[in-house]
């Protein structure tokens, strides 16, 4: 084996990797992104419990769907 198809075995397998990579960031991403929003939707639903009016019932709705669906959206990125 020469020194240049070794080069471009390292090369290969270091491209893969790297895309490996960038759809584990992209997949954590929406994960996070996900969590906080339904953090968020708790935190607001103890306030709608004590306070309740429509806005603040809509903002809890808004919050968990949005969430719902940056996890639902974070099992795209999971094969790459």
């Amino acid at each position: 084996m020469t020194i240049e198809e070794e080069l471009a075995r390292l090369n290969s397998k270091m491209d893969e990797n790297h895309q490996q990579n960038i759809g584990r960031i992209n997949r954590d991403k929406y994960i996070h992104l996900g969590f906080i929003l339904w953090a968020f939707g708790l935190a607001t639903v103890t306030y709608v419990v004590v306070l309740p009016t429509v806005g603040d019932v809509s903002m809890t709705l808004i919050f968990f769907i949005l969430g719902g669906v940056s996890l639902f959206y974070s099992k795209r990125f999971k094969g790459q």
